[in-house]
């Protein structure tokens, strides 16, 4: 809808008298705008706000001209203003070429220049030469965040260039450019856009050499932390890290593979024993080569892969390995507090195993143990934990316990009990030695006041294990598992339906499992005179209270 907008838009402009500049066409085929052109990063649009009135909204888009071929830059302004200080704001819009339509390709990059919204849009410009059958390619870089808010804009020129290939990095504003040597050998080198900037704002923006063209392979850096790139000195020679800032080769050039990230590096030795370890950025520690994987390097850590299991480390030389390599997979997520109840914000890890996932957070705390069959309906699980879990029902219990003077206890005992953790501890293990029986009858009798009480669903035969798998509606979890033989399966299923909830509910027990409360013990009698009776394995491995469906109504 963005870029419909966008398009729609940008044909009012060209469409329009007041704006005297070339007509570019307009007309849309097949759903899609043929004249937008597109670059393989940013998709040929950048936005930017000036510092001093961020407010205002500006939009560089790379426009290509169907008759010649040839790309622009071109810039719309949306500049919120008020006719007198007592009126409402309102939008003005301007538009204007910033870069005219004569380039064969264009790059957009937008530098961070404050903690705020502030940023700089900068532009890579190419145009292809040729002389005498001789054929190259010549670029320049322009400095275009700094328009005017008039009918025309202003494009300064930083800094020409000669190069037979570009790579650039866009949030750091970092560009490595590869030249050829006396000798027809193309080495790479690393300039950086550089912001001349003081209290008042950009004084002047110029291209700098920070690693002269000396290496093979040269990536921009990954990390504003360190700003290290990974190079190699020779064609098909090992690589190492090397560092932009300060021009020095920071690890070996003896690794045969690098993945860098934004975070970490994880790194194969030339002739070792084709194990990875990773190289943390925050204090350039490395450890041991012990994984065989490490599929992702995020902020909080690394998942790697040991044999055919998956764990999860964080970074550092004092780093710890938080979920051991017993998991099948692990999927870190951010939770968005919008779609599960205001319940979760930041990261998480889902990990699996056994074909259930449990959920973790970086730091290794369980947030919900292996339980969830359906990784499609985490978002549901995930906000019913709040509600239904134990672990979060105590910690608000004793939260209000810490805070609140109790029923038979004087202000002077409040006091110092306050003042006294191993007074408050015993305060408190006493005051929950009998809670965790009324999590238990509460949530029972929550369900059995709900619309339609307490149900219980039977669902699809589980053949390998020869079970039906239930569920019971007095919390979200967990999946039971009832033995039934696979020739009584048929009839114990048609049977099922003919069965009142009440009477097995008759049968059943429930305890706290896994921070939930869970069915304990339940009998299904049949109308033939068979009962399947299913008791759950936490139960042998239980010391808390039990309470029997029996005892509350």
């Amino acid at each position: 809808m963005k870029r419909f907008l966008l398009l729609f838009a940008l044909a009012a402009f060209f469409s329009s008298t007041v704006i005297a500049q070339p007509t570019l066409p307009v007309k849309q085929t097949s759903g899609r705008d043929d004249y937008l052109y597109k670059n393989l990063f940013e998709g040929g649009m950048v936005k930017f706000t000036f510092q001093w009135n961020p407010s205002d909204n500006h939009t560089l888009v790379v426009l290509k001209d169907p008759h010649t071929k040839k790309v622009g830059v071109w810039h719309n302004s949306y500049i919120f203003y008020s006719d007198r200080p007592s009126s409402p704001s309102h939008q003005k819009v301007y538009g204007f070429w910033v870069l005219k339509p004569e380039y064969d390709d264009i790059i957009l990059g937008l530098i961070k220049t404050g903690s705020g919204k502030s940023s700089h849009a900068y532009a890579l410009v190419c145009k292809e030469m040729e002389k005498r059958d001789k054929k190259w390619k010549e670029w320049e870089v322009y400095s275009v965040g700094l328009g005017t808010f008039c009918d025309k804009g202003r494009a300064d020129l930083i800094s020409p260039f000669k190069a037979t290939r570009v790579k650039y990095d866009l949030d750091w504003g970092f560009v490595v450019l590869t030249k050829e040597d006396r000798d027809g050998n193309e080495k790479s080198g690393l300039w950086e856009i550089d912001l001349n900037k003081d209290k008042n704002g950009i004084r002047g923006v110029k291209l700098v050499e920070k690693i002269a063209p000396q290496y093979t392979i040269l990536s921009p850096p990954y990390s504003a932390q360190n700003l290290w790139c990974c190079a190699t000195k020779e064609k098909g020679g090992n690589f190492g890290i090397v560092s932009a800032k300060s021009n020095e080769e920071i690890f070996p050039f003896d690794y045969e593979t690098v993945q860098m990230g934004n975070y970490g590096i994880a790194v194969k030795k030339d002739g070792g024993n084709g194990k990875f370890a990773v190289i943390s950025f925050q204090d350039k520690s490395i450890t041991d080569f012990i994984y065989d994987a490490v599929p992702n390097k995020v902020k909080e850590g690394f998942i790697f892969r040991m044999g055919d299991k998956y764990g999860f480390r964080t970074y550092t030389e004092f780093g710890k390995t938080v979920l051991e390599p017993q998991y099948d997979t692990i999927i870190r997520e951010v939770m968005d507090p919008e779609v599960i109840n205001k319940a979760y914000d930041g990261p998480v890890l889902f990990a699996k195993r056994n074909n259930k996932w449990g959920v973790y957070s970086p730091e290794g705390n369980c947030i919900m143990p292996e339980m969830l069959v359906d990784y499609n309906k985490r978002f549901y699980y995930m906000g019913t934990l709040p509600s239904q879990s134990y672990t979060f029902a105590t910690a608000k219990q004793v939260e209000q316990l810490k805070n609140t003077k109790g029923e038979f206890e004087t202000t002077e005992q409040f006091e110092l009990r306050r003042n006294d953790p191993q007074r408050e501890a015993e305060y408190l293990e006493n005051a929950l030695s009998s809670y965790a029986k009324e999590f238990i009858v509460q949530k029972v009798k929550a369900a059995a006041a709900a619309p339609g009480g307490i149900n219980i669903k039977l669902g699809t035969y589980n053949m390998d294990n020869q079970t039906f798998p239930f569920v019971c509606s007095v919390s979200a979890l967990p999946i039971y598992e009832l033995s039934v033989p696979y020739e009584e399966g048929p009839a114990f299923k048609e049977a099922f339906t003919t069965l009142k909830t009440k009477e097995i509910l008759e049968t059943a027990s429930f305890f706290i499992c896994d921070s939930f409360v869970q069915v304990a013990e339940i009998t299904f009698a049949l109308p033939n005179g068979k009962s399947y009776h299913y008791t759950n394995p936490g139960l042998a491995s239980n010391r808390g209270p039990v309470v029997k469906y029996t005892d509350l109504f």
